[in-house]
């Protein structure tokens, strides 16, 4: 019996692992392992070890010693025909007398429940071991090892083999061929099933919710279908299962716990809409899975999630928020990427050694591109086009692309380059740095060859690293903008500017930093000019620094311009002698305390049709300011008039008739401190 015992398991090994070894004498070839990957190995049996074939041709190791093998107490036992006529008669009569009884009778002065039928009733005739495994469940391993788990609810919770809370049959696993999880069972403990080396059948049930933590980790399984209604597969359920081949995950599963099918062998995979998370490292190493489709309904894709899986194909769906570090790292097979609409940062590494990509799209919203992200991708990616979203490009970012030609990125938006951002992108032919970028790292176009002409400002020309631009090409030729840079002033007879959003076009932007001190009626204009002999451009004002009329006497008359966007905290603070504020048609918002201490302040008319929110305290110890006049507004909110009015002497808010119900909610006298009328 143990002979045929042996050959099945082994025929069942062989199954799995020549399933396996067809996709890799193809798939190398296309997309071959990275060679300095370093993989985590537990100490996996190999079935083809003369010695572990040969422990299992031996007997099987024996579980506690209170448990009862039924086949050797068979055998204390006398034969059947071997009892006396007399003892055959008794027994007859006996059973009888048992027939008569109600088998449900019960003490009638008892309250108790009958008690539990005894564990090993009901047990086949062909176990070997059984046990609890659950308040309401039972085990059993069968004498063709087959470990099956019946009853009702979840199963306990148990360690890692060889410690003191491991799964009773751990001492039986290497015998395990297959496990039956029943109908009835709600939930697999941690660690149930953790190394069932050679368990390559798993049948699991309708009924199951939850798979625990480290439940299957280094099984045996080689196809797997998880029934619907499981909601979550927890960290390391599937980890190190390197004959599981397929895998069927229901659109009941929200999240895909860290490490989950980590070092398996998937082929395919589908990732059903209705999972939400994928964990880090969920999928890693999986080397043979050629294509993978995200559904719009992930949100989130963990560190290294997809890290050296030889995918050739990759969809992202839409409803992608956060791509972690290192997600798809050494998936050197993926051609083309579409990073959705949602998704705000390219984290570190997260296509580095992607060698054959081809293109990639990145969308407008996305603010930095991270260290090492595109790092390697040498061979096939030849043009990028960075949106004017992207602030900055960190350390290595695209260092090693030996094919790229052609980056397109914007004349603004961009404010810095990482070190060996693109170091030793040799088929690079010309860069225009941003007139906003203020600072280039180390080496960051160190042995790029091909580069012929840069575009950079005066400014950033000025404090260059001298590495920057090291060992390029002779004909290397650096031409500086004939522009304003970022950061750079602009000055008129009343004001002070800072250019925040540098342009060649007239879509630049500026700050008020300073102003003439003396003035009595201040008027922010709405553009202001840069010219010499070179160039004309017009820069928007948008923007007043924090505080920088802050208790000045001299001010009795403020007008704000159609382009200012937002009034900062504390600018007009204690500017004792205002009285009128007017104009501010884009205005958004008005900073804490900007109009604070300000007595004299009588009128404030704000022709803002976009205006969102007024500051706490905005108008504090303004006594002669009884109405405040937001007359065309639409789009402020509770939480943006939260405390704008404590402290003040507001007493009533003018607003577009069509709001006066809906802003009555808002300026209540618990979120302005104060009773304030609304009307129109």
């Amino acid at each position: 019996m143990k002979h045929l015992k042996v050959t099945s398991a082994m025929l069942s090994v062989a199954m799995c692992m020549s399933v396996l070894m067809t996709p890799v004498s193809v798939m190398a070839d296309e997309t071959p392992a990275p060679e300095e990957t370093q993989i985590e190995e537990t100490e996996k049996p190999e079935p083809k070890e003369t010695e572990k074939t040969a422990s299992r041709e031996t007997e099987k190791p024996s579980l506690k010693e209170t448990e009862v093998t039924p086949s050797e107490t068979e055998k204390e036992e006398p034969d059947a025909t071997e009892k006396q006529p007399k003892e055959q008669e008794k027994e007859v009569q006996e059973s009888a007398e048992a027939e008569k009884q109600d088998p449900e009778e019960k003490d009638p002065e008892s309250d108790e429940e009958p008690p539990l039928e005894d564990e090993d009733s009901n047990e086949p005739d062909n176990a070997i071991a059984s046990g609890k495994c659950g308040k309401n469940l039972k085990w059993v391993l069968s004498d063709k090892y087959v470990l099956t788990i019946s009853g009702k609810g979840a199963m306990y919770n148990y360690g890692e083999k060889g410690s003191e809370n491991a799964a009773p049959w751990s001492s039986q696993t290497d015998s395990i061929d297959s496990i039956v999880v029943s109908k009835g069972v709600t939930c697999i403990g941690t660690y149930a099933f953790h190394q069932t080396w050679y368990a390559t059948s798993v049948s699991l049930p309708s009924t199951l919710k939850t798979i625990g933590a480290h439940g299957f980790d280094n099984c045996g399984v080689c196809n797997l279908v998880i029934p619907k209604g499981v909601t979550k597969i927890s960290d390391y359920a599937f980890y190190g299962c390197q004959n599981l081949l397929g895998i069927t995950i229901p659109s009941t599963v929200a999240t895909i716990g860290t490490r989950a099918f980590y070092y398996c062998s998937l082929i395919s995979l589908t990732i059903p809409n209705g999972v939400k998370v994928i964990g880090d490292n969920a999928f890693t190493s999986n080397y043979y899975l050629r294509s993978v489709s995200i559904p719009k309904s992930v949100t989130t894709i963990g560190k290294e999630a997809f890290m050296y899986c030889g995918m050739n194909n990759l969809i992202l769906g839409s409803g992608i928020k956060t791509i972690g570090d290192g997600a798809f790292y050494g998936c050197s097979g993926i051609r083309n990427v579409t990073i959705p609409s949602g998704v705000t940062r390219i984290g570190d590494r997260v296509f580095a050694n992607c060698y054959y990509l081809e293109s990639v799209k990145i969308p407008n919203g996305v603010k930095s591109i991270g260290e090492s992200a595109f790092y390697q991708c040498e061979y096939n990616l030849k043009s990028i086009s960075i949106p004017a979203s992207v602030t900055s490009i960190g350390d290595k970012a695209f260092e090693g692309c030996t094919s790229l030609e052609t980056v397109n990125i914007p004349i603004s938006g961009l404010t810095s380059i990482g070190e060996r951002a693109f170091y030793y992108c040799k088929q690079l032919k010309s860069f225009d740095i941003p007139l906003s970028v203020s600072s280039v790292g180390e080496y960051a176009f160190y042995n790029c060859i091909g580069l012929g002409k840069v575009m950079i400002s005066k400014s950033l020309n000025a404090n260059l690293p001298a590495s920057t631009f090291y060992d390029c090409s002779s004909s290397f030729d650096v031409e500086e903008y004939p522009y304003p840079a970022v950061n750079d002033v602009l000055s008129t007879a009343s004001f002070t500017f800072k250019i925040t959003n540098p342009a060649i076009n007239g879509t630049g932007t500026v700050t008020v930093t300073d102003y003439d001190h003396d003035l009595q009626r201040v008027v922010i204009p709405n553009t202001v000019m840069f010219e010499d002999s070179e160039c004309s451009v017009k820069y928007r004002v948008t923007g007043i620094q924090s505080g920088i009329f802050r208790n000045n006497t001299s001010i009795n008359a403020l007008v704000i311009g159609s382009n200012i966007v937002s009034i900062s905290d504390y600018a007009f603070s204690g500017c004792t002698n205002l009285g009128s504020v007017t104009g501010g048609a884009g205005l958004k918002s008005i900073g804490t305390r900007a109009f604070d201490k300000c007595p004299r302040l009588k009128v404030f008319n704000i022709a803002s049709t976009v205006l969102a929110k007024i500051g706490p305290f905005a108008f504090a110890a303004d006594t002669g300011l009884k109405t405040i006049q937001v007359k065309k507004s639409t789009k402020l909110t509770k939480s943006g008039v939260k405390n704008s009015l404590k402290g003040s002497s507001v007493k009533t808010v003018k607003v577009k008739k069509s709001k006066v119900k809906k802003y009555k909610k808002f300026f209540t006298k618990k979120n302005c401190g104060k009773k304030v009328k609304v009307k129109k």
